[in-house]
């Protein structure tokens, strides 16, 4: 199936040029369940993470047990990369794809006892179940937010067939509220998901990212010094300030 994309550029001498690109959309992509890229043996639970949480979780997912299989969605991994370049660069990485036959004997042969991790990265964009025209969105964060629900709605339907579970997770109350009224398997917002699954776990304090909106300054975790204490430690020679220099 053959659709296009429309986008306006502006030209040298400020003129609107209009540029149509031919897309593609395949009838079949898989969802990496199939074909051994996740392991639903271990744990039935999916993991589909919104751009922003993977900016902030990306060592939380490396280290906590419980993130054993992970999707990430075409459309995320191309904000992600216009949002954080070493967050996109990472996990490009993570998701080099290795099934997770071939992760468990490449660990057997280092010799390291953590489990391996699944990643799949899921082509939404080139699917013409999952395609989103942009036509039917207001401005590019709404169309951004529909391919998210509905690439997810369908994997949601893609899993259950395999007895799988999806979990989605965003720092975006609106996306939340989509995926609410989609009813596609449980979706959560950090704070709760977080709150609900990983803070009790103490060994795992280290590795959770500030999920805060930096806009007005949230963060998840109490100060232990105000920025006025600290200042006033410093005038008084109670606190000095060093210099960190990280390689």
């Amino acid at each position: 199936m053959k659709t296009s994309k429309t986008n306006y550029a502006i030209t040298k001498k400020g003129q609107l040029m209009k540029l149509v690109r031919e897309h593609y959309l395949r009838d079949k992509v898989f969802s990496g369940i199939e074909h051994g890229y996740l392991d639903l043996s271990r744990s039935k639970d999916i993991f589909i993470f919104d751009a922003s949480v993977w900016v902030s979780q990306l060592d939380l997912v490396q280290n906590a047990p419980l993130f054993q299989n992970m999707v990430i969605l075409q459309s995320v991994n191309e904000k992600l990369k216009n949002i954080d370049q070493k967050s996109y660069d990472i996990l490009q990485g993570l998701a080099e794809g290795t099934t997770f036959r071939e992760a468990a004997a490449k660990t057997a042969e280092e010799g390291t006892q953590k489990e391996p991790k699944n990643f799949y990265l899921f082509h939404n964009e080139y699917f013409k179940e999952t395609f989103c025209d942009k036509s039917n969105s207001r401005n590019m964060l709404e169309w951004y937010r529909n391919k998210v629900i509905k690439a997810i709605s369908w994997y949601h339907k893609e899993a259950q067939k395999h007895n799988g579970k999806v979990i989605f997770v965003t720092d975006d109350e609106a996306t939340f509220g989509l995926a609410q009224e989609s009813k596609i398997g449980s979706s959560y917002l950090t704070s709760d998901f977080l709150d609900k699954f990983i803070l009790k776990n103490a060994d795992l304090y280290d590795f959770v990212g500030n999920f805060g909106n930096p806009a007005t300054g949230d963060s998840m975790f109490t100060e232990y010094k105000s920025n006025q204490e600290i200042e006033l430690g410093l005038k008084e020679g109670l606190f000095f300030r060093g210099k960190l220099n990280i390689s």
